[in-house]
């Protein structure tokens, strides 16, 4: 039976306001392991009142991962041949292709997803392409267009949750523009002054330069500039456990809402610079 999930949820801001900022959330779908982006509706949910969209999902990761591109496919993972075009890239290699197998659960066991028991289909596949993968590629896309529409550019923020780990790479925040191709310097030199206001540090690229969402949408010299968000985990939650922190994660989600409300802001003072 097939499940039953939204593959596509748009909290607007109130009124027929146009923003020409965008803000997605793709792993928003929850699960029982750490490929789900917890509790990042709750840090976002008060973005629409300051006029920003945005964009998620309740499809678990764990189905599909709107993250990927639509060709990182193992094909050792079906019950028959794979006829169409894949790619073994790193991550499909771990396992964490557009249908991941290989699942870390909160206590931090790997599970595999399939094997000679259960293993995928192509039309199970091609079902969760159609109705969950894009349409949500299709909704931002949308959204993208009716900002440029409006305002001759779209300022496109994707957001992620990421371990904390003790690595000199992982800081508070981990910003990430497909290194240096996907936004303008200008937006990107905002977006790190204002954690830094807000104190909180801020990497760049390592370990996460961007993904198929910000590779797909980002186009700067035609006004679309697109930037990966990854936050660490433990700035809002216990994330050994995933449990949320209500007071850390209140005080995220405050300057979360700033942040959208500011990147709006220097979206509209800042325009001409941005337009092609």
């Amino acid at each position: 039976m097939a499940d039953t999930f939204r593959p596509v949820i748009i909290h607007q801001p109130p009124g027929d306001l146009i923003s020409p900022v965008v803000f997605d959330n793709p792993h928003s779908g929850y699960s029982e392991s750490w490929l789900w982006d917890a509790f990042l509706d709750r840090l976002l949910a008060d973005v629409p009142q300051v006029g920003v969209p945005v964009l998620e999902t309740d499809v678990p990761r764990t189905i599909i991962d709107t993250n990927r591109d639509i060709d990182e496919i193992d094909p050792s993972v079906f019950q028959e041949p794979w006829p169409y075009s894949h790619k073994l890239t790193v991550n499909v290699r771990n396992g964490m292709g557009l249908i991941p197998y290989l699942i870390k659960r909160r206590d931090g066991t790997l599970i595999q997803a399939f094997n000679e028991h259960s293993q995928l289909t192509v039309s199970e596949v091609k079902r969760r392409i159609d109705e969950y993968y894009k349409p949500y590629y299709n909704a931002l896309i949308c959204l993208i267009n009716q900002s440029q529409q409006q305002h001759g550019i779209a300022i496109h923020f994707n957001f992620h949750s990421t371990p904390r780990q003790g690595t000199p790479h992982h800081q508070d925040i981990i910003l990430g523009n497909l290194k240096g191709k996907s936004c303008s310097p200008a937006l990107l030199g905002f977006v790190q002054d204002f954690f830094k206001k807000e104190g909180l540090s801020t990497g760049l690229n390592k370990p996460y330069p961007g993904g198929a969402l910000i590779r797909r949408t980002h186009n700067p010299e035609q006004g679309c500039h697109s930037l990966q968000i990854e936050l660490a985990r433990d700035l809002y939650m216990d994330q050994s456990s995933l449990t949320y922190d209500s007071h850390k994660g209140g005080h995220l989600k405050d300057t979360l809402t700033r942040l959208a409300k500011e990147v709006r802001q220097f979206s509209l003072t800042q325009a001409d610079t941005l337009r092609p």
